[in-house]
């Protein structure tokens, strides 16, 4: 794939609606420190000229996920082998967008419906990104390696309680889950 500009990261359709309702982020190159504040900007800020003045040069590019960006989440597999077995019971994932930063991969959704806080289990074999979390989709790793897109297509919209998880996996927010049935129904 061709690696994309900070400046072309905003622009790129990988979601119908990334213009509309995904939130970007200036980072200091090379690093994942964002160059300004945002997590209390109103989106509208973020079009204006001064702030995506701020994506010219070298920066890195991340998304602020979850309610900010129209319920755009990120789970985040250090190993290889752990992004494995969630495609294996997730094989409708294996097309949604997926990056790479040093190791492992982030695969991206656009979720229809509520979802669970941010949580990194103890087993540490992912980690949900959402509200309050950035990720990283282009620049510099800060290990010195580029962010890379793996699969460039839009993120799969899903309700959250249509991810499925492999057996055995530490599920921190399962209690959550529960309460999400009982209001919404399966």
């Amino acid at each position: 794939f061709k690696q994309k500009t900070a400046y072309e990261i905003p622009k790129r359709d990988w979601s119908s609606d990334v213009c509309s309702s995904d939130l970007f982020v200036p980072l200091v190159h090379g690093t994942k420190r964002p160059l300004c504040k945002y997590k209390e900007r109103p989106f509208e800020e973020t079009q204006t000229p001064d702030y995506l003045r701020q994506f010219d040069g070298d920066v890195n590019v991340a998304v602020y996920l979850g309610d900010k960006s129209a319920g755009l989440c990120a789970i985040d597999f250090d190993t290889d082998e752990a992004l494995e077995a969630f495609l294996q019971v997730n094989p409708a994932l294996a097309n949604t967008t997926r990056t790479r930063g040093k190791r492992g991969a982030q695969v991206w959704v656009r979720v229809d419906g509520k979802f669970p806080d941010s949580a990194l289990p103890a087993h540490k074999l992912f980690e949900w990104r959402c509200n309050r979390a950035i990720s990283v989709v282009s620049g510099r790793h800060p290990a010195g390696m580029d962010y890379r897109f793996l699969v460039e297509a839009p993120p799969v919209t899903l309700r959250f309680d249509a991810i499925q998880w492999p057996d055995g996996w530490e599920l921190p927010w399962a209690d959550v889950e529960a309460e999400l049935e009982r209001e919404y129904g399966a």
